[in-house]
């Protein structure tokens, strides 16, 4: 029997494709790595590996490729940077990129990865100092911390029993908090809290008002009585001479008053009498330490010193940052004040009164003592300034 392909016209006869080739066996490749250890092979990277892996390969690194290599953190584009940086501290990334030397060609994210990663700089603000030291500043600083550390290592710490320091300092019927003492949690959906000024005033007077006072003066206030128990002062002063549980002696200032010389001595001998009341037993032992103003520096005021003899502790220049009323007392109140708002004098002089008794004793004694550890800083910096 003739076949099928006979019946059909020339012209119509077509030959059928070959069969596709067997396909071959998987690579090895998925045995080899999955005979590693797991600690060997990171394992979201199988995939890739198996995809383009061959038979035999244990090498998980990727190959070197062809193109332009990366020189973005080569030796001389660190070199341009680094040199321009150190030209001008102030520069920015933009400005870093418009200043490289022609030849240096690298991005800006770049620039950034050299300043942080290699060459570690951080960009920082300025911080303010009472003064820019002169070499005779510092000199004389370090003169100061040698002649106090001797005294210290020579007498211990009941040095700091014989120690009385003061100054002035200014205080205001309202003191703004900071920014971050206002900070709030706040939800996506709320908006930032306002607070406008003078708010508690305006309500002390809408309290007035409805209740038919139409007086805008304040009435008088006796205050707060002083709670302080002077027998407990003495007693603790006999067991030890560091202690102290209050400032000697502090007053307020009327408006627009100066402190001159004559001032200055009337309070001297108002802080002897207060010696003479709450420590008895340092009378004669008083080492002031106060700064170079010039009220303090008179010749009279050298003189009544001399008449109470009350040793002078010596005292850099420009230097409030070896003061303890500077870096520890006024800090303290001036942080204490912030958000508050007083009325009147009558209402200051309280909250002064009450943060002058109430402070624990060890806060006093604590700004003392630190005197040790920021002049051995002094010495330790040839003289530069304590930031703190």
């Amino acid at each position: 029997m003739a076949a099928r392909d006979d019946w059909l016209p020339a012209q119509h006869v077509t030959s059928l494709p070959p069969p596709p080739p067997p396909r071959p066996p998987p690579p090895h490749r998925v045995n080899e790595i999955s005979r590693l250890t797991a600690e060997q092979r990171p394992l979201e990277r199988v995939p890739i590996l198996t995809a383009r892996g061959a038979p035999g390969r244990q090498n998980v690194h990727d190959d070197e490729r062809s193109g332009s290599p990366v020189t973005a953190t080569d030796n001389a584009a660190v070199a341009a940077v680094r040199n321009v940086v150190e030209a001008d501290r102030r520069v920015t990334i933009d400005e870093i990129m418009i200043r490289l030397p022609p030849g240096i060609e690298i991005r800006r994210s770049s620039i950034g990865t050299i300043m942080s990663d290699v060459l570690n700089f951080l960009k920082v603000c300025t911080r303010w100092v009472p003064r820019l030291l002169l070499e005779n500043h510092k000199q004389q600083r370090m003169e100061a911390a040698r002649a106090f550390l001797e005294m210290h290592q020579r007498d211990g710490d009941q040095l700091f029993s014989r120690i009385v320091t003061g100054d002035e300092s200014w205080v205001h019927h309202s003191t703004p908090e900071t920014k971050r003492q206002s900070m709030v949690w706040k939800k996506p959906e709320e908006s930032a809290p306002k607070k406008g000024e003078g708010d508690r005033a305006a309500q002390k007077l809408f309290a007035k008002f409805k209740n038919g006072d139409l007086d805008l003066e304040d009435t008088p206030r006796s205050g707060r009585p002083s709670e302080f128990d002077e027998e407990h002062l003495k007693a603790l002063l006999k067991e030890d001479g560091c202690q102290t549980t209050r400032v000697l002696y502090w007053e307020m200032f009327e408006r627009n008053a100066t402190v001159n010389k004559d001032l200055y001595i009337a309070q001297l001998h108002r802080v002897d009498e207060a010696i003479q009341q709450k420590k008895p037993d340092r009378q004669g032992q008083i080492i002031l330490l106060h700064d170079n103003a010039r009220p303090h520096v008179a010749q009279v005021v050298k003189a009544a010193l001399q008449e109470l003899e009350w040793e002078v502790l010596q005292h850099p220049p420009y230097s409030p940052d070896l003061a303890p009323t500077d870096y520890h007392l006024f800090r303290s109140m001036s942080n204490h004040m912030r958000g508050t708002t007083f009325d009147d004098e009558e209402d200051l002089k309280t909250w002064l009164n009450n943060f002058f008794d109430t402070g624990p004793g060890d806060f006093w004694r604590n700004g003392i003592n630190k005197l040790v550890e920021r002049w051995e800083d002094v010495v330790n910096k040839n003289g530069e300034y304590i930031i703190d």
